[in-house]
């Protein structure tokens, strides 16, 4: 007949082995903010986006223009998909 050991976690000072880990993990944590904070991260500015290109539009008939700033060509396409299917020439608006 094999004698069993008890487990590990079953021992009778349990308690105070998981609360020295508990406390081991908050020094880590600690220390690890201390580092953090006398050597903290260089940032870098946000990019923005900056464009030099304009998509215009005119009516011939009005003569009305309106200029938007190319942010695409999916935007560009996007917009002259929407400017074809709801616009109606002859109609001034």
């Amino acid at each position: 007949m094999t004698k069993r050991t008890q487990s590990y976690w079953l021992s009778k000072n349990r308690k105070e082995r998981w609360e020295k880990r508990l406390r081991q993990l908050a020094q880590m944590r600690a220390a690890k903010e201390r580092k953090r904070l006398e050597n903290p991260p260089q940032h870098e500015p946000k990019m923005q986006r900056t464009t030099c290109l304009q998509i215009g539009f005119r009516d011939e008939i009005s003569g009305a223009e309106c200029w938007l700033p190319l942010k695409s060509a999916r935007d560009a396409y996007r917009r002259i998909s929407v400017l074809l299917a709801n616009y109606s020439p002859g109609f001034p608006q």
